[in-house]
């Protein structure tokens, strides 16, 4: 189905290992599995929340306004929940579109659903999207997991043989940066500092 035929592409998981679950770590929650899986295992296809509109300044709100529409109680329930010190983005940036596309929201609750889109934003072609189930997904600069378009679903594949009981990790960032670079960038746009392995023997310099 192409998006010109449809106003927008409604979510939908299109398929999950049933070995995959969600439970609760030090970081809130995570995702593991039940079973030894062994690598380049897909173990997740998710089709993603996307609007067949330009990508432009306001794309961020219309998608905003499209998930509140259709998938409220998934959208409520990315993080962050609430506001915090570390997301403490001007609002003079936010304010025209916000009462051009969502004047009903208030101040507060149009800062935290721009925050709830901006950390859980993927790429697919040239626009920003939200997963749902994908986004759960913790990240590590030493990952075993990878993602990748194809076709209209996102599609994310083990790098590694993973063990039962094992966490499952992606990444957010390029990890071949240097580790100050990556923790600034973690830091600035997820609210949050890598504790991996990888980070935690990295010299910095």
């Amino acid at each position: 189905m192409s998006y010109s035929k449809r106003k927008t592409q409604k979510y939908k998981r299109v398929y999950k290992d049933p070995s995959i679950y969600i439970k609760k770590n030090n970081y809130g929650l995570g995702t593991y599995t039940r079973k030894n899986i062994p690598a380049n295992t897909i173990i997740l296809k998710e089709r993603p929340s996307i609007l067949d509109e330009p990508y432009d300044d306001v794309y961020k709100f219309k998608l905003i306004r499209y998930l509140l529409k259709h998938n409220k109680r998934e959208f409520l329930n990315l993080v962050p929940r609430k506001l915090d010190e570390t997301t403490n983005i001007d609002y003079e940036i936010l304010k025209e579109n916000h009462l051009q596309i969502l004047p009903e929201l208030n101040k507060k609750t149009m800062i935290l659903y721009y925050y709830k889109i901006m950390r859980n934003w993927f790429r697919f072609d040239e626009k920003g999207v939200i997963l749902f189930y994908g986004t759960k997904l913790n990240h590590s600069c030493n990952s075993n997991i990878t993602y990748y378009k194809k076709g209209d679903v996102m599609v994310f594949e083990t790098k590694k043989d993973i063990k039962a009981g094992e966490e499952l990790f992606d990444s957010y960032i390029n990890c071949q940066l240097h580790k100050e670079e990556r923790q600034s960038k973690l830091k600035k746009n997820y609210g949050f500092e890598c504790g991996c392995d990888n980070c935690k023997g990295e010299i910095s310099i």
